[in-house]
């Protein structure tokens, strides 16, 4: 309980800095009842003393009580948002030390399904303990938690293993409170999914060809990543981000487009992305990148190019 409470006063401490005002009182005056449509909620899941945290503004009010409540509303909502997550996952980010939850991620850097799983922890403010296997030398313990596949990512929860990115992706979203990864609306979150599948079967693997395929497919990669590509420009229609105002589920899956796409093309001494006939989607990209969560998620660029280009050799040199 130490280690909690150091934790709400450092996020008091960044909240009183923005704010200027902070109250702490052993009662909450707003019920959240009382707050009905203009707040979000976001569990803290978690007792730390019956502490209450209050910060007053014209425009703003938090409430952290000491079981799960988590109420903001305010006029400026995207700056006010970006405290509260962040008060949020400082917490869920020590829950897994106060509760004894044991969380580890097994996976390889520089790969999409490992940054997505990485991106959807921090997101949720989950502290985890990352392994980085080597694949061409897989250890005992990745054999042990995926012996039918022998990939990864892994995600091991209290001595349980969660396969499959996209599965991985849905259990966090389920087992930690915090920023939502799918939607809440049944149909929305079925669409969330379908596009989600559609970015791992069609995209991922044009564009992987495009770049490292033998030289014979890589002509027809180059128009499926085309074909592709529209139809994701296409669906993003005017909106910020694929998940709307927030990152969700396909944004975290799109990483593959976001960063992986640059990353291979510059690798790889190619061009697949014309800024001209996509601009809703070079759009996306830079507000996907600029995301704090998104960078601390992704490998060093300049490092996966050099990898790149020396396990491929000659720039198209294919595997």
């Amino acid at each position: 309980m130490d280690r909690a409470y150091s934790v709400i006063q450092h996020a008091m401490s960044q909240l009183e800095d923005e704010f200027q005002h902070i109250l702490i009182r052993n009662t909450v005056p707003l019920g959240a009842e009382r707050l009905y449509g203009s707040i979000r909620q976001r569990s803290l899941s978690f007792p730390v003393n019956n502490a209450k945290i209050i910060v007053g503004e014209d425009d703003m009010s938090v409430v952290v009580s000491g079981f799960s409540s988590g109420c903001i509303r305010s006029k400026r909502w995207s700056q006010t948002f970006e405290l509260h997550h962040e008060l949020n996952c400082l917490v869920q980010g020590h829950k897994s030390v106060i509760m004894g939850e044991e969380v580890v991620l097994f996976g390889t850097r520089g790969s999409p399904y490992t940054c997505r799983i990485e991106i959807a922890l921090k997101l949720k403010g989950v502290q985890y303990k990352y392994i980085d296997e080597d694949l061409a030398n897989k250890s005992p313990s990745l054999l042990k938690y995926n012996p039918v596949h022998k990939k990864v990512p892994v995600l091991v929860h209290n001595g349980k293993p969660v396969l499959e990115s996209l599965v991985i992706l849905e259990y966090i979203d389920e087992t930690w409170q915090g920023h939502p990864i799918l939607p809440e609306d049944p149909y929305e979150r079925a669409t969330a999914r379908f596009w989600a599948k559609f970015i791992d079967e069609k995209c991922f693997p044009a564009i992987f060809k495009s770049c490292w395929g033998e030289e014979k497919e890589r002509e027809k990669a180059v128009e499926e990543v085309s074909l592709v590509l529209k139809i994701l420009e296409d669906e993003l229609k005017e909106k910020k981000l694929f998940g709307g105002e927030n990152v969700g589920l396909v944004d975290i899956v799109a990483v593959v487009v976001g960063f992986s796409l640059g990353v291979y093309e510059e690798a790889a001494r190619v061009e697949l992305l014309n800024k001209e006939k996509l601009p809703r989607l070079c759009n996306w990209i830079d507000d996907f990148l600029s995301d704090s969560f998104i960078k601390e998620s992704l490998p060093p660029r300049d490092k996966l190019i050099a990898y790149l280009r020396n396990r491929f050799k000659s720039g198209n040199a294919s595997k």
